[in-house]
């Protein structure tokens, strides 16, 4: 990307604000274990967190055939 120096500061400047107000994974399982979730898995990959949140039970209905 070439952009002209206000416009890298500016996107540099938001990209940092935005990686200081981003959740970690251990904030996730804390807030996670407030909810009625309970429980997550946390997959990351380079800079992507994936989140799946599983509520007490839900395997429950699974089908073992």
């Amino acid at each position: 990307m070439d952009l002209g120096r206000l416009s890298a500061f500016m996107t540099k400047a938001t990209l940092e604000r935005l990686r200081n107000r981003a959740y970690s994974p251990l904030q996730f399982e804390l807030l996670v274990a407030e909810s009625p979730f309970q429980t997550c898995e946390i997959t990351t990959a380079g800079i992507g967190l994936e989140v799946r949140l599983t509520k007490q039970g839900a395997n429950d209905d699974d089908h073992d055939s």
